[in-house]
């Protein structure tokens, strides 16, 4: 009888709770209706929030990076600021060692590849008129061609609008630079600061929640923060290591502009954990083609064996584990968020996801100690 009293009074609870949520639900869709025809109100704070996101990103990369050597120097009696101070000037001390040793490279192939760009256009069209002509492409053929004709009336089409893609590209290019501009003069300071009183974010958070919920967000904001250093210092390492493996490989294949592609393939692979190398991969075998289609096939086996490193060997003992996200998620996160928010999506989706997976467990671990629920389910599988 008491159970029977007791199951009852649960189903009622429940079903008030199922109420309470459904209203909440249609409370939040009403606001985001509203809210939709309003959007103009926001058009300053997207602006804002457009200025400051390079920045900000860009901080708390560095942030992570130079921490260690901080927290390293301080254990050695050196003061804090003393610690920061010499950071950054090692740390530009290596910006201009590299920009000494390897700007000059990539800015001889940047310039070689413009100025011969009309030539490896002309040389790109007779490898391809040549591969299309030889008997082992002539069952794909017509087909080719199809697709070759799609493509060439797209171009007339494009070029048409060209004067006016032009300019809004222009405009699109001021601008960033202009932002970008801001973003480096805003971002040493950020930085600075961030290094200097990290250890004063959490105590002036926590007073500010609830009692009830204080332990597990001092848990959960401890969690994030070590799941992304482990990130963004794995990625680092494993970004310089795809260079270094793709300059060896187009060394030996004798691929043109190869080390400018592979510093751009580990920047890309930092940026975008293990697919972004592959952007650069479609280029890369582009300009092998050129020189032949031999050269392409091996600059395609190239990336694959290089990705299959870093995937399976590099990022394991790099990254430890500490995401735990599987590369299928990976894949779908970076659909999706570069699909909804464009290149920042792609850089932000990873690590944004597992910060909000680690609130979302830490959030049910306090609901299972504070509802009750879980325990009075608990005692009577006992019973």
């Amino acid at each position: 009888m008491k159970k029977d009293i007791r199951n009852s009074s649960r189903f009622t609870l429940l079903t008030s709770r199922m109420n309470q949520n459904l209203f909440s639900i249609l409370l939040v869709l009403l606001i985001i209706l509203l809210l939709n025809r309003v959007k103009f109100i926001f058009v300053p704070f997207e602006e804002f929030f457009s200025i400051i996101v390079f920045p900000i990103v860009a901080t708390f990369i560095l942030y992570y990076v130079m921490k260690p050597l901080v927290a390293f120097l301080e254990r050695k009696k050196v003061s804090r600021g003393l610690s920061i101070s010499l950071i950054f000037l090692i740390f530009i001390g290596l910006l201009v060692l590299l920009s000494w040793t390897i700007y000059p490279v990539v800015y001889a192939q940047v310039d070689s590849f413009a100025r011969t760009l009309p030539d490896n256009i002309r040389e790109l069209t007779a490898q391809t008129e040549r591969l299309f002509n030889s008997n082992l492409m002539r069952p794909f053929r017509n087909t080719a061609m199809e697709q070759i004709s799609r493509l060439n009336q797209y171009l007339q089409e494009y070029g048409s609008h060209l004067s006016t893609s032009v300019l809004d590209s222009m405009s699109s290019f001021f601008t960033a630079a202009e932002r970008t501009l801001l973003g480096l003069i805003i971002l040493p300071f950020m930085l600075f600061y961030l290094l200097k009183d990290d250890s004063k974010i959490l105590p002036a958070i926590l007073p500010k929640l609830p009692i009830a919920w204080r332990k597990e967000s001092e848990s959960s904001i401890r969690e994030i923060h070590q799941k992304l250093s482990s990130y963004i210092r794995g990625q680092l390492i494993i970004g310089v290591l795809v260079s270094v493996l793709l300059t060896i490989g187009f060394l030996i294949v004798g691929l043109p502009y190869g080390t400018t592609l592979a510093i751009l393939a580990g920047f890309m692979n930092f940026l975008i954990p293990s697919f972004g190398a592959l952007i650069i991969a479609v280029p890369a075998c582009l300009i092998g083609f050129i020189h032949s289609p031999w050269t392409a096939l091996w600059v395609a086996i190239i990336f694959y064996v290089v990705q299959h490193v870093q995937s399976h060997l590099v990022a394991p003992l790099v990254l430890s584990n500490q995401l735990q996200i599987h590369p299928l998620t990976i894949l779908v996160l970076l659909i999706g968020g570069g699909k909804v928010f464009g290149f920042i999506g792609l850089i932000l989706v990873i690590p944004v996801y597992a910060a909000i997976r680690v609130i979302v467990q830490h959030s049910f671990r306090w609901y299972q100690n504070t509802s009750g629920y879980y325990d009075e389910e608990n005692k009577e599988m006992e019973e």
